[in-house]
């Protein structure tokens, strides 16, 4: 069998802050059995069986104006450009 990676960012209301990556080291199990796998298993079934060999819980990057990335030049370095706020995804 093969391995399936998925995850979410939990409701405004119920995500706490974390303002150190000590508090996160001990993710919550829960937000994968009452929110992930339910969303997973109605859209396939096969899910039904899943097993959860691993998890991890880590900050998600982005500016709070529009929650899109970051794109421009740097003010002191001309030739620097920076990309920030793509949380990996760019």
């Amino acid at each position: 069998p093969g391995t399936f990676l998925c995850g979410i960012s939990p409701p405004e209301d119920e995500d706490p802050d974390h303002f150190s990556d000590v508090t996160l080291q001990s993710p919550d199990h829960s937000v994968f059995e009452d929110m992930i796998w339910p969303a997973l298993y109605n859209r396939v079934p096969a899910f039904e069986r899943l097993k959860v060999k691993s998890f991890w819980a880590g900050f998600y990057e982005y500016n709070t104006l529009d929650q899109n990335g970051i794109i421009g030049p740097h003010t002191d370095f001309s030739n620097l450009l920076l990309c920030n706020g793509f949380s990996g995804h760019g």
